[in-house]
């Protein structure tokens, strides 16, 4: 875990640790270091057409019918505030290369 100083943290988020997995819609898991001071482990880059999307990270548990699934760790109040992470998350993995 990084310990900068508020005054040495980034104005924009920061995208870090891409790793590249293509399975359907799934393009690859990254990091994203917020300008608060908050890092979020285990985000997704999705493609489908020409939507693009960012999934965050769930905590995966067995139903009782044995399949798996996920429950949300992290979510958006309203649909503006998920749209406006979306893009600034999709700049920052620009930022430091990853087109999708």
């Amino acid at each position: 875990m990084s310990t900068a100083a508020p005054s040495c943290r980034p104005q924009t988020p920061v995208a870090s640790d891409w790793k590249a997995f293509s399975k359907n819609t799934l393009k690859g898991f990254f990091t994203l270091q917020l300008p608060s001071g908050m890092v979020i482990h285990g985000l997704t880059a999705h493609v489908k057409g020409e939507s693009r999307w960012i999934g965050l990270p769930g905590q995966k548990f067995v139903k009782t019918d044995g399949t798996t699934s996920y429950t949300p760790v992290i979510e958006f109040t309203d649909r503006l505030t998920a749209d406006r992470f979306r893009d600034l998350a999709l700049a920052a993995l620009k930022e430091i290369g990853v087109s999708l």
